[in-house]
């Protein structure tokens, strides 16, 4: 929220490559661009909704929502759509070979709807909601040394 847009994608960026010049990737790159769609779907919806309801508490918090809803519907997507036909392709195996691999651990998921409704957005609420949480806790504690995260304060 305090430097925008541009800092948050290029922070992810940064990321992705030290991860894979250091360690290289498991994924065959389809988990880091899976990462790239995703930081975008995070950055792009909660900068919009918190520049236009004008900087407040508020704008934060309604941004976080709006940004947990958007990166779900995204997850689904992506998952049933881009990365798991990725995964299966690089894997060189049928699409419903590798819902079955997500299916031996959790044994209600049989088919590609189901790991939608069972594993991905369970996951994705969890992991983005407590991302979310944390994030504008610390962005709170921020507001101490960061001037530019005063904006919380003010009651507009």
């Amino acid at each position: 929220f305090s430097l925008g847009p541009v800092s948050a994608a290029l922070v992810e960026i940064i990321k992705l490559i030290v991860k894979v010049v250091t360690v290289g990737t498991n994924t065959a790159y389809v988990g880091e661009l899976a990462n790239l769609l995703g930081i975008a779907l995070f950055v792009l919806p909660t900068w919009f909704v918190y520049k236009k309801m004008g900087k407040t508490r508020k704008a934060v918090i309604v941004s976080l929502l709006v940004g947990i809803v958007v990166r779900t519907v995204f997850a689904c997507f992506c998952n049933a759509c881009i990365t798991l036909p990725l995964y299966a392709k690089a894997m060189g195996m049928p699409l419903d070979s590798v819902v079955q691999m997500v299916g031996s651990v959790n044994p209600s998921i049989k088919d590609l709807t189901s790991f939608i409704a069972l594993a991905t957005i369970p996951f994705n609420l969890i992991k983005i909601g407590a991302n979310y949480l944390i994030g504008y806790f610390l962005m709170e504690r921020l507001a101490a040394v960061r001037p530019s995260f005063k904006f919380i304060y003010e009651a507009k």
